[in-house]
């Protein structure tokens, strides 16, 4: 399910912002990006987010910004700085017209050669304020997954209803099939055999095996009961989105049932209706925790 949320903590040594979005998936994955000096936190962070969400694609971005320059130290990448001046005097040896100098103020501003880094502090305290911000992240990260929730629910309902109307469509015509084709057997004899008297015995027989048959009750009902089951479990107040896949695998092969056994043009229209709506709901599942 997708969500958004951002939290912050800030008092006189830093400020920290942690930003929360999650993403529709079937399972939990994280992505979480966050600076070298507070990266110890990164299991706990994990932890903390995995009690309040359990389903879905989670990327994390942990911000810190340090206020107290007393805490900072600046430093030196020699290395990098050596490597740096290695390649210009190669590219002055090997572009002749290139022109001009290299001086210490060039090389001092190459990306990483002088850097500054805090001076590592107590990971409890600077967890703990890690903590706050993304407590109020994932409260708001929450709220916006639950509103999502809510409009999912009410689609769902409409659908399941779409549903319902087309079955009672489906047994309605289920009552006319079978007498339509006895009429269409019954007139098929009569053209091949023309004056010969026509066995209604063995026409109810053969009439009753095509009942049997193509009679869709059992799957009609299992099909209520299954909507039934779904209306239930979209009031749980807990995560749903794996019953519900499971369920909506049972509607499919329901309804594929029924299409199967009939041969009414109407009933195959109206399976294909609902089976249009059973796969839409398949989708929005996807996004349910």
């Amino acid at each position: 399910m997708t969500g958004f949320g951002k939290g912050e903590y800030r008092d006189e040594q830093m400020e920290i912002a942690v930003e929360l979005k999650t993403i529709n998936h079937r399972y939990k994955d994280f992505f979480i990006r966050m600076p070298r000096q507070i990266s110890f936190a990164e299991d706990l962070v994990r932890k903390e987010i995995g009690e309040v969400i359990s389903r879905g694609r989670i990327e994390v971005n942990v911000k810190m910004n340090s206020f107290d320059l007393a805490n900072k130290n600046i430093k030196l990448n020699m290395e990098l700085a050596k490597a740096y001046m290695s390649c210009l005097k190669d590219l002055k040896t090997s572009v002749p017209e290139v022109t001009g100098e290299y001086s210490l103020s060039l090389v001092s501003r190459f990306p990483d050669v002088i850097y500054s880094e805090d001076s590592e502090e107590d990971p409890d305290v600077l967890w703990g304020k890690i903590k706050k911000a993304l407590s109020v992240a994932l409260k708001n990260v929450t709220d916006s997954r639950e509103r999502e929730g809510e409009s999912l629910k009410k689609d769902f309902y409409k659908r399941l209803e779409i549903i319902e109307t087309e079955l009672g469509k489906i047994k309605e015509f289920e009552s006319l099939v079978v007498d339509e084709y006895r009429d269409k057997l019954e007139q098929r004899i009569k053209e091949y055999t023309q004056n010969i008297e026509i066995d209604q015995s063995r026409l109810l027989t053969e009439v009753a095996y095509y009942s049997e048959k193509a009679n869709i009750t059992e799957e009609t009902t299992r099909l209520k009961s299954h909507i039934e089951r779904f209306r239930k479990i979209l009031e749980e107040d807990e995560p749903v989105g794996r019953k519900l896949d499971f369920l909506i695998q049972e509607l499919h092969r329901e309804i594929n049932t029924i299409g199967s056994k009939s041969n009414h043009i109407d009933i195959s229209n109206l399976v294909v209706e609902i089976k249009s709506e059973i796969e839409k709901m398949r989708e929005q599942i996807q996004n349910i925790e």
